[in-house]
């Protein structure tokens, strides 16, 4: 599910110049499309379905994990689509796979259990009680700031990789689609999985 999360999220990185140079767009434009209107959107409606998760049906708002394959069909099905078919049918397909994966887990699988299911309901904000969970371990607060930081240069690279590629070399959409799906999928891939292998290492001799 968190595949198909990040292929709807990263296929608009590899058809922004096709977007920008039909509407005549200023590259400050697309920019603020995929940076700052996806912030504002993702984190208001972030904040009402995590408040959903907290108390309701958790099965029916359900998101898991799979970042670098996501991203590898984003540039690799995005690019091949786009080319052919153009970016408004190249978004139809890759939403209709989230739509039906929806459905599949909305009627097959079924709501997990709670550890706390026999417990009084917590009071108060259960935002602002993350938040000074967060802010009163400094570790957690550190890994935070950190996480934030590095998001910046990675979903920048992430949004305009693609576009700067085609102008500067003057490749096509569809070979500048499969160059990013390949390093960024199967290298980005092996790189997560290696990060996590030193990082045990790692924990092992020390608790930070």
């Amino acid at each position: 599910m968190f595949a198909i999360n990040q292929l709807d999220r990263n296929i608009l990185a590899i058809t922004l110049d096709q977007i920008g140079t039909e509407f005549a767009l200023t590259d400050t434009q697309p920019g603020l499309l995929s940076g700052a209107m996806f912030v504002l959107v993702y984190v208001l409606i972030g904040f009402p379905v995590a408040r959903l998760a907290a108390h309701r049906n958790r099965r029916n708002i359900l998101s898991a994990a799979g970042a670098n394959i996501g991203v590898l069909f984003a540039f690799l099905v995005g690019a091949i689509a786009g080319q052919a078919l153009g970016w408004r049918w190249t978004f139809v397909i890759v939403g209709l796979p989230g739509v039906l994966l929806a459905l599949l887990l909305r009627f097959t699988v079924a709501e997990p259990h709670r550890a706390d299911a026999g417990t009084p309901a917590r009071q108060g904000s259960l935002f602002l009680l993350t938040w000074r969970t967060i802010r009163n371990d400094a570790g957690l607060f550190h890994a935070m700031c950190g996480l934030a930081v590095t998001g910046i240069v990675t979903f920048g690279a992430l949004t305009w990789n693609a576009t700067f590629i085609i102008r500067a070399h003057d490749l096509s959409q569809a070979q500048t689609g499969i160059y990013l799906a390949l390093i960024v999928g199967i290298l980005g891939g092996l790189g997560t999985w290696a990060g996590g292998a030193i990082a045990d290492r790692l924990g092992a001799d020390t608790s930070r």
